[in-house]
């Protein structure tokens, strides 16, 4: 996952969520319960935050990165390949 994720620009909030449930904020490994955190520190303004999850990652690891971000009044845009 994190090969995929380099290749997303990081001037934008990206997440990845890999395989085993890793969750990556523009390449850097981040916890759950700091990931918004960090999205409002880095990016305070931002319109939305881009998702994108291994295709191995499983549904529960995906929901919990997507009600964490609903919580905050994030908006989310889903990345496919």
């Amino acid at each position: 996952m994190r090969a995929q994720t380099q290749t997303v620009a990081v001037d934008k909030p990206n997440i990845g969520i890999a395989k085993d449930g890793t969750i990556y904020f523009n390449e850097h490994r981040v916890s759950l319960s700091r990931l918004v955190d960090e999205i409002n520190q880095t990016f305070p303004k931002a319109s939305a935050v881009y998702v994108r999850a291994d295709q191995r990652t499983t549904w529960a690891s995906v929901s919990q990165v997507i009600a964490a971000l609903n919580s905050a009044r994030i908006p989310i845009k889903l990345v496919s390949k």
